[in-house]
């Protein structure tokens, strides 16, 4: 991939790792609690889950999340 002209590597390299996240099926990122809502995020697309975070494993109660989420990010605009 081309590097972006002004951007650091770090920053080129964190797009990249967006990418691959974004098309491998990995729709879930955990963030710090004080970037919820946080200025400068592309999308205010937040869920806070108060759970275990094996919830979110295969079987989990969660587990559902992800095809959720997949279908909302291309089934909408």
């Amino acid at each position: 991939m081309k590097k972006i002209e002004g951007q650091s590597d770090e920053e080129n390299a964190a797009m990249v790792a967006n990418i691959v996240r974004e098309l491998s099926g990995d729709w879930i990122a955990e963030i710090a609690c004080e970037d919820i809502q946080k200025q400068g995020r592309w999308y205010y697309d937040e869920l806070v889950y108060f759970g275990k975070k094996e919830g979110f494993a295969e079987g989990g109660k969660v587990d559902f999340l992800s095809s959720i989420s997949m279908h909302d990010k291309y089934g909408y605009d």
